[in-house]
Protein backbone atom coordinates (compact mmCIF):
# COMPACT_ATOMS: atom_id res chain seq x y z
CA UNK A 1 0.00 0.00 0.00
CA UNK A 2 3.03 2.22 0.96
CA UNK A 3 4.50 1.57 -2.12
CA UNK A 4 1.42 2.48 -4.44
CA UNK A 5 0.84 5.82 -2.23
CA UNK A 6 4.66 6.64 -3.48
CA UNK A 7 3.74 5.68 -6.91
CA UNK A 8 0.97 7.46 -7.23
CA UNK A 9 2.39 10.47 -5.77
CA UNK A 10 5.03 10.35 -7.90
CA UNK A 11 3.07 10.64 -10.91
CA UNK A 12 1.05 13.41 -9.85
CA UNK A 13 4.59 15.12 -9.13
CA UNK A 14 5.65 14.63 -12.42
CA UNK A 15 2.63 15.60 -13.87
CA UNK A 16 2.24 19.02 -11.90
CA UNK A 17 5.99 19.65 -12.87
CA UNK A 18 5.25 19.41 -17.15
CA UNK A 19 2.03 22.20 -15.57
CA UNK A 20 3.70 24.09 -13.57
CA UNK A 21 7.42 25.08 -13.62
CA UNK A 22 9.98 27.61 -14.83
CA UNK A 23 10.35 28.12 -18.65
CA UNK A 24 13.49 30.18 -19.30
CA UNK A 25 13.60 32.30 -22.08
CA UNK A 26 10.71 32.03 -23.62
CA UNK A 27 9.96 32.66 -27.20
CA UNK A 28 7.78 35.07 -28.56
CA UNK A 29 6.35 37.15 -32.05
CA UNK A 30 7.29 40.17 -31.24
CA UNK A 31 8.05 42.97 -28.57
CA UNK A 32 7.77 46.64 -28.77
CA UNK A 33 10.98 47.72 -26.69
CA UNK A 34 14.23 45.86 -28.23
CA UNK A 35 16.32 46.78 -24.76
CA UNK A 36 14.06 44.25 -22.90
CA UNK A 37 14.30 40.77 -23.00
CA UNK A 38 11.94 38.00 -20.68
CA UNK A 39 14.70 35.70 -18.77
CA UNK A 40 12.01 33.19 -16.96
CA UNK A 41 8.27 32.40 -16.87
CA UNK A 42 6.98 30.83 -13.59
CA UNK A 43 3.84 29.18 -12.98
CA UNK A 44 2.37 27.71 -9.97
CA UNK A 45 -1.11 27.05 -8.88
CA UNK A 46 -1.10 30.28 -7.12
CA UNK A 47 0.30 33.64 -9.01
CA UNK A 48 2.54 33.56 -12.60
CA UNK A 49 5.94 35.23 -12.25
CA UNK A 50 7.72 36.87 -14.98
CA UNK A 51 11.73 37.68 -15.03
CA UNK A 52 12.78 40.53 -17.13
CA UNK A 53 16.64 41.89 -18.04
CA UNK A 54 16.45 45.52 -19.21
CA UNK A 55 19.93 46.91 -20.95
CA UNK A 56 20.75 50.38 -20.46
CA UNK A 57 21.62 51.38 -24.03
CA UNK A 58 22.46 54.94 -22.99
CA UNK A 59 25.20 53.79 -20.53
CA UNK A 60 25.46 57.49 -18.70
CA UNK A 61 24.49 56.55 -15.69
CA UNK A 62 21.47 58.50 -15.87
CA UNK A 63 18.85 56.11 -17.23
CA UNK A 64 15.96 55.33 -15.66
CA UNK A 65 13.00 53.18 -15.57
CA UNK A 66 9.80 52.19 -14.24
CA UNK A 67 6.54 49.51 -14.31
CA UNK A 68 2.95 50.69 -15.11
CA UNK A 69 0.93 50.29 -12.93
CA UNK A 70 -1.31 48.70 -15.14
CA UNK A 71 0.49 45.73 -16.15
CA UNK A 72 -1.04 42.79 -17.19
CA UNK A 73 -0.87 39.35 -18.85
CA UNK A 74 -3.88 38.00 -21.57
CA UNK A 75 -4.62 34.29 -22.37
CA UNK A 76 -3.99 34.82 -26.07
CA UNK A 77 -7.02 32.22 -26.49
CA UNK A 78 -9.72 33.28 -23.78
CA UNK A 79 -8.68 36.89 -23.85
CA UNK A 80 -8.70 36.90 -20.57
CA UNK A 81 -6.71 39.43 -18.38
CA UNK A 82 -4.77 38.69 -15.24
CA UNK A 83 -3.66 41.93 -13.32
CA UNK A 84 -0.29 42.26 -11.75
CA UNK A 85 0.07 41.85 -7.91
CA UNK A 86 3.01 42.49 -6.81
CA UNK A 87 6.72 44.08 -8.24
CA UNK A 88 9.97 42.76 -6.89
CA UNK A 89 13.41 45.06 -7.65
CA UNK A 90 11.75 48.05 -9.76
CA UNK A 91 9.51 50.94 -8.98
CA UNK A 92 6.05 51.94 -9.91
CA UNK A 93 5.63 54.60 -12.26
CA UNK A 94 6.29 57.34 -11.36
CA UNK A 95 9.03 56.46 -9.14
CA UNK A 96 11.83 56.21 -10.82
CA UNK A 97 14.23 53.22 -10.77
CA UNK A 98 17.97 53.50 -11.85
CA UNK A 99 20.62 51.40 -13.59
CA UNK A 100 23.24 49.76 -11.72
CA UNK A 101 26.73 50.03 -12.53
CA UNK A 102 26.82 47.39 -14.92
CA UNK A 103 24.20 49.26 -17.23
CA UNK A 104 21.37 46.80 -17.17
CA UNK A 105 18.48 45.73 -14.33
CA UNK A 106 16.65 42.40 -13.50
CA UNK A 107 13.42 42.44 -11.99
CA UNK A 108 10.66 40.54 -12.04
CA UNK A 109 6.76 41.11 -11.98
CA UNK A 110 4.00 38.87 -10.00
CA UNK A 111 0.82 38.37 -11.57
CA UNK A 112 -2.53 35.97 -10.97
CA UNK A 113 -2.06 32.56 -11.83
CA UNK A 114 -2.79 31.59 -15.30
CA UNK A 115 -4.89 28.29 -16.16
CA UNK A 116 -2.80 25.21 -16.26
CA UNK A 117 -3.76 24.78 -20.06
CA UNK A 118 -2.38 28.32 -21.28
CA UNK A 119 -0.58 28.11 -24.23
CA UNK A 120 0.31 31.52 -25.41
CA UNK A 121 0.14 34.86 -23.71
CA UNK A 122 0.91 38.42 -24.08
CA UNK A 123 2.76 40.28 -21.88
CA UNK A 124 1.10 44.20 -21.56
CA UNK A 125 2.51 47.15 -19.71
CA UNK A 126 0.64 49.81 -21.90
CA UNK A 127 -0.72 49.07 -25.45
CA UNK A 128 -1.56 52.92 -26.24
CA UNK A 129 1.84 54.22 -25.74
CA UNK A 130 4.81 52.19 -26.11
CA UNK A 131 5.75 49.86 -23.23
CA UNK A 132 7.24 46.69 -22.23
CA UNK A 133 5.10 44.45 -24.46
CA UNK A 134 5.60 41.70 -25.47
CA UNK A 135 3.36 39.65 -28.36
CA UNK A 136 2.68 35.73 -28.45
CA UNK A 137 4.77 34.34 -25.81
CA UNK A 138 5.06 30.78 -26.13
CA UNK A 139 4.06 28.73 -22.90
CA UNK A 140 3.93 25.43 -25.00
CA UNK A 141 7.18 23.52 -24.63
CA UNK A 142 8.56 20.06 -23.93
CA UNK A 143 9.22 18.52 -20.11
CA UNK A 144 12.86 18.97 -20.44
CA UNK A 145 12.68 22.64 -20.75
CA UNK A 146 11.04 23.09 -18.01
CA UNK A 147 13.12 22.73 -14.24
CA UNK A 148 11.14 23.93 -10.99
CA UNK A 149 15.03 23.85 -8.50
CA UNK A 150 18.03 25.12 -11.05
CA UNK A 151 18.26 28.40 -11.51
CA UNK A 152 21.13 29.35 -14.12
CA UNK A 153 22.46 32.69 -15.35
CA UNK A 154 20.66 34.55 -18.37
CA UNK A 155 20.41 32.72 -20.51
CA UNK A 156 20.95 29.38 -18.80
CA UNK A 157 23.93 27.41 -19.76
CA UNK A 158 22.32 24.20 -20.62
CA UNK A 159 20.48 26.76 -23.36
CA UNK A 160 23.72 27.87 -24.65
CA UNK A 161 24.92 24.32 -24.66
CA UNK A 162 22.19 22.98 -26.39
CA UNK A 163 21.73 25.49 -29.02
CA UNK A 164 21.49 25.01 -32.62
CA UNK A 165 24.51 26.20 -34.46
CA UNK A 166 24.74 28.25 -37.66
CA UNK A 167 27.48 29.42 -39.91
CA UNK A 168 27.79 33.31 -40.51
CA UNK A 169 27.45 33.75 -44.40
CA UNK A 170 28.19 37.28 -44.36
CA UNK A 171 29.80 39.55 -41.87
CA UNK A 172 27.45 40.75 -39.42
CA UNK A 173 27.72 42.70 -36.33
CA UNK A 174 26.68 41.59 -33.14
CA UNK A 175 24.38 44.14 -31.48
CA UNK A 176 23.00 45.01 -27.82
CA UNK A 177 19.46 44.48 -29.02
CA UNK A 178 17.68 43.47 -31.94
CA UNK A 179 17.53 46.83 -33.41
CA UNK A 180 19.59 47.96 -36.30
CA UNK A 181 20.48 51.55 -33.75
CA UNK A 182 21.62 49.30 -31.43
CA UNK A 183 25.22 50.30 -30.06
CA UNK A 184 28.02 46.84 -31.94
CA UNK A 185 29.24 44.41 -29.43
CA UNK A 186 31.86 42.90 -31.98
CA UNK A 187 32.09 42.35 -35.78
CA UNK A 188 31.39 38.29 -36.72
CA UNK A 189 33.60 37.06 -39.51
CA UNK A 190 32.23 35.09 -42.25
CA UNK A 191 32.35 31.42 -41.81
CA UNK A 192 31.97 31.80 -38.07
CA UNK A 193 30.05 29.25 -36.17
CA UNK A 194 27.52 30.61 -33.70
CA UNK A 195 24.65 29.24 -31.21
CA UNK A 196 21.26 30.57 -32.08
CA UNK A 197 19.44 31.55 -28.38
CA UNK A 198 16.10 32.44 -30.30
CA UNK A 199 14.57 34.09 -33.20
CA UNK A 200 13.41 37.61 -32.71
CA UNK A 201 10.29 38.73 -35.71
CA UNK A 202 10.78 42.33 -36.88
CA UNK A 203 8.34 44.88 -35.08
CA UNK A 204 7.82 46.91 -37.97
CA UNK A 205 6.71 45.15 -41.29
CA UNK A 206 9.13 44.57 -43.88
CA UNK A 207 12.12 45.20 -41.91
CA UNK A 208 14.58 41.77 -41.34
CA UNK A 209 14.50 39.74 -37.68
CA UNK A 210 17.09 39.21 -35.41
CA UNK A 211 18.91 35.85 -34.05
CA UNK A 212 20.00 36.27 -30.31
CA UNK A 213 23.06 34.32 -30.06
CA UNK A 214 26.17 33.48 -27.78
CA UNK A 215 29.48 34.32 -29.89
CA UNK A 216 33.11 33.80 -27.80
CA UNK A 217 31.02 33.90 -24.87
CA UNK A 218 29.33 37.04 -25.47
CA UNK A 219 24.98 37.03 -26.02
CA UNK A 220 23.73 39.50 -28.61
CA UNK A 221 21.48 39.77 -31.43
CA UNK A 222 22.50 39.58 -35.39
CA UNK A 223 20.49 40.46 -38.42
CA UNK A 224 19.03 37.47 -39.95
CA UNK A 225 20.56 38.24 -43.45
CA UNK A 226 23.64 37.12 -41.96
CA UNK A 227 23.27 33.91 -42.19
CA UNK A 228 21.95 33.92 -46.11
Amino acid sequence: MNKLIKLIFGLCFLFVQNIFGQIYNPTFNHKDVSFCDITKIEMTPSNTTISFLVTDLNRDGKSWICAGKDFFIRDNNTKTKYKMIKANNITICPEKQYFLQNNTLEFNLVFEPLPSNTNQIDVIEDEINVGFNFYGVDLKIAPNNITSNIEPSLPSKNSIDNAQTKTVKSEGKMLWSDSPNSEVIQLIPIGAQVKIIHFVNANIVGNNGYYKIEYNGKIGYINELSFE
